[in-house]
């Protein structure tokens, strides 16, 4: 696998616990397809795997923004929210299965929290036209966390916010799980791609809810987000 050695540059909050942060290197990632990872050493070789939500290329420079969750006692969390950039780090990647299909169907992308990154990514690539053929379902804990307009033309993208904790709700808003939205929504999605991207449980859910719906496995894309190690 590729390796390479990038350097923190800067740090966003954009909710409560999520971060925007950015790397650079001076590698050319010739590689790289929307949806893919890298994996970051944060000492002895102890590795966190993050999606890429953006890759481009200034000045000989390539540029990487991840979103981050920083999670209580987490190894990275700590390391991120304990130290200020600019840092290095070790990196290996970009890798990963996680991409679009070369498909002309329709997509529906259903994400949990920070899985919306690689999600970001993949539908960054698609032009105005293909854009008007995507649907969001993603998932967040308030409306605290709902920062999708920083990243896509909420415009030209169908789009809805599942809140899974209890609050006013706005005509782009739903209140619950994305399951629940699913599960309460008779929508017939005839020809689509799924891409399912987050928490593993949601996940688990969706897939069984899909074979439920009699989709062709071949239409329904995955990546679980694990809880990282301690």
């Amino acid at each position: 696998m590729p390796r390479f050695t990038a350097t923190w540059t800067t740090k966003t909050q954009i909710a409560p616990t999520v971060y925007e942060i950015v790397l650079e290197t001076k590698e050319t990632l010739i590689n790289y397809k929307p949806g893919q990872y890298i994996n970051i050493d944060f000492g002895n070789s102890k590795y966190r795997s993050y999606s890429i939500s953006k890759l481009e290329t200034i000045s000989n420079k390539t540029k990487l923004t991840l979103i981050v969750d920083i999670l209580p006692n987490g190894l990275a969390s700590t390391y991120f929210s304990t130290n200020l950039p600019p840092l290095e780090f070790a990196c290996i990647g970009p890798v990963g299965r996680f991409t679009l299909l070369p498909s002309l169907r329709k997509k529906v992308f259903i994400v949990t929290g920070t899985g919306i990154a690689p999600i970001i990514a993949m539908i960054s690539q698609l032009s105005n036209k293909e854009k008007e053929d995507v649907e969001i379902l993603f998932g967040v804990k308030s409306n605290e966390y709902d920062y999708l307009s920083r990243y896509l033309d909420t415009k030209i993208v169908k789009y809805t916010i599942c809140i899974s904790e209890k609050a006013d709700i706005k005509n782009d808003q739903f209140n619950g799980r994305v399951t629940d939205y699913y599960k309460t929504h008779s929508i017939k999605y005839v020809n689509y791609d799924f891409y399912l991207c987050g928490n593993p449980n949601m996940i688990k859910e969706m897939q069984e809810l899909l074979e439920v719906s009699e989709f062709d496995s071949n239409k329904v894309i995955t990546e679980k987000f694990l809880l990282a190690k301690k």
